[in-house]
């Protein structure tokens, strides 16, 4: 605290710095300089208190009920701008080892951009829902193609065919190693930022032809339900909660209407529901064997979402007239209008929250088209 009188140096590449400055200018510091040490000296033993104070907390719900709360940050990363190019912004860690695009190595590339960081953790945290080869392609932080398959070059193709001109210059996320076949097609359209937790050493070396593509190894995968927590800023502070870490099983939900879903019409569901909810609300995904067909997200409208995930299906000849489907939906349908967008199309079952006081005439609706519809009553809203 007396920090005009006394400079605190907090790490050794410091010294270099302090010395030439006492060198330059006859033993003495400036108070400018003195001040920014300071800074630098509370700033570390703020980190230190808040690392200590996490640990003595049994969870992350106890954080959240304190009345303060500090929240500690490593920066491992100065970035050339933010959202924008008028915009500063770094990259910090919380010390949590969680594999991911954080912690992950980079291969090769150019510098990670403030929105290749937020794209590849969406879709990193999105492929690691799945247990089957997958593949996410991301766009903006909402998903744009999304597949599971046998192998992962099967999966990158299904996830391209969903929407391959908004992947152009998106972020591609595998949950397995990444071969030879697999980067050859990487190569065939442009992708921003390729991550995974094994790039193979004959993927790596083709890969490698292509310098300005940025790929990240994480080593391994996360657990998807693994505590952890999300900020939001606010004009004068900050909305802290915990990531929604939940999701739905069959065993979970209620099915509502007189057809049941069938088992392969239960895989679809809960791998939509797991896509919608990465996708900003209002969320509608549709899906068929593991493959998904069309998304509609961010819209103010269910009506909207459910018409734009229609219509990108239609456009890219992944939904075909009388081609059945199953169909999630972030939140519950608080009339049957949207719905009767998706069961004109062809949806023959659907997963959504419930909890609406039309739900009455939502199940009504879905059982006049002969569809089979689940509540799992559990929401998934992203903003």
């Amino acid at each position: 605290k007396n920090y005009q009188h006394v400079a605190v140096i907090t790490k050794p590449s410091m010294y270099d710095d302090v010395l030439n400055k006492l060198n330059s200018n006859k033993q003495e510091l400036s108070l400018k300089f003195k001040k920014q040490l300071a800074f630098l000296a509370f700033s570390h033993t703020a980190h230190y208190d808040s690392v200590i104070s996490h640990w003595f907390s049994d969870d992350f719900s106890g954080i959240l009920k304190s009345d303060e709360v500090s929240f500690a940050g490593s920066q491992k990363e100065i970035l050339r701008y933010g959202e924008n190019a008028h915009q500063e912004a770094s990259l910090y860690s919380n010390e949590n080892d969680r594999p991911g695009v954080v912690n992950a190595t980079k291969i090769q590339g150019k510098q990670l951009s403030f929105n290749n960081i937020a794209d590849a953790n969406t879709a990193f945290e999105l492929v690691a829902e799945f247990t089957k080869p997958s593949c996410v392609i991301v766009k903006h932080q909402i998903p744009c193609g999304v597949a599971s398959s046998d192998n992962v070059l099967n999966a990158l193709d299904k996830a391209l065919e969903c929407d391959p001109v908004s992947a152009f210059g998106g972020v591609v996320a595998f949950n397995t190693s990444i071969d030879m076949y697999t980067a050859k097609k990487l190569t065939e359209i442009f992708f921003e930022v390729i991550i995974a937790p094994v790039i193979r050493p004959e993927a790596a070396d083709f890969l490698s032809t292509k310098p300005k593509i940025r790929v990240l190894q994480t080593d391994a995968m996360p657990n998807p339900s693994q505590k952890d927590y999300e900020f939001k800023s606010l004009a004068g502070g900050f909305l802290v909660q915990e990531k929604d870490s939940l999701m739905i099983k069959e065993q979970d939900c209620q099915v509502m209407t007189d057809a049941k879903p069938t088992n392969d019409q239960w895989s679809d569901m809960i791998f939509a529901m797991k896509v919608a909810k990465y996708a900003k609300s209002n969320a509608i995904v549709l899906v068929k064997d593991n493959q998904v067909l069309g998304i509609g997200a961010g819209q103010t409208s269910r009506l909207d979402a459910s018409e734009i995930a229609i219509n990108k299906a239609k456009k890219y000849k992944l939904l075909q007239d009388n081609q059945d489907f199953v169909v999630a939906s972030d939140a519950f349908y608080p009339f049957p209008d949207a719905l009767e967008i998706v069961l004109k199309a062809g949806a023959k079952a659907i997963i959504q929250p419930g909890g609406s006081i039309k739900d009455d005439m939502v199940v009504q609706t879905a059982n006049e088209y002969g569809a089979a519809m689940a509540f799992s009553g559990l929401r998934h809203f992203k903003h």
